[in-house]
């Protein structure tokens, strides 16, 4: 019962502020992107909003992890991954949800991600239904990836996105391999494929 409370109260919250028009964020979208709630830049907004913008509608992600030995090992449940327009269309909210098989084991995640034109960088706060805080990370456009890093028990991890196409795209985990090294290894990798 945990989840769904947590849902409703997320969904809540970002319908008093306005974030997000009245729906279930699991209820199918209609056929269009314009109809189906997701909303659109707004026409001021920087061009670079549509990095991340092109993400806007519903995704299914299955998720793996890096294991002890260095192999893969898919999870059980997939993930639910929601992407709209907020902020009158000035930034890209989603809210990410897994779909494992109890009420009480389901995580819920929200980002929002605000483009600073004046540091040509993204600003990412990320924070779920497990912790009263929020995670700042922040990136950009690195070639054909968006590449975001934080700073978590003082190791850089970041977050990249990759072989981004319409109907799909890779994400992986990253955490740098000591204190004070650049090199990362990868921790949790995901397929993600459009949903409408």
């Amino acid at each position: 019962m945990r989840s769904l409370t947590a849902s409703a109260l997320l969904a809540a919250l970002l319908t008093m502020t306005g974030c997000v028009q009245t729906r279930d964020v699991r209820e199918p979208p209609s056929p269009t992107l314009q109809d189906s709630g997701f909303g659109k830049a707004h026409p001021a907004a920087a061009v670079e909003l549509q990095q991340f913008g092109r993400f806007a509608g519903r995704w299914e992600c299955a998720m793996s992890e890096r294991t002890a030995d260095g192999q893969w090992r898919m999870r059980p449940s997939k993930v639910n991954w929601t992407w709209f327009y907020t902020l009158e269309g000035r930034a890209v909210q989603d809210i990410w949800m897994s779909q494992s098989g109890t009420a009480d084991s389901q995580v819920i995640a929200t980002n929002l991600r605000l483009f600073d034109a004046a540091s040509q960088q993204w600003n990412v706060a990320w924070t779920n239904t497990g912790q009263a805080q929020f995670e700042l990370w922040t990136g950009g456009q690195v070639g054909d990836e968006l590449v975001l890093t934080s700073v978590r028990e003082q190791r850089t991890v970041r977050i990249r996105f990759y072989e981004i196409m319409p109907r799909r795209f890779k994400w992986m985990y990253e955490a740098a391999t000591s204190r004070t090294a650049e090199k990362f290894q990868p921790v949790l990798q995901m397929l993600c494929q459009r949903l409408d």
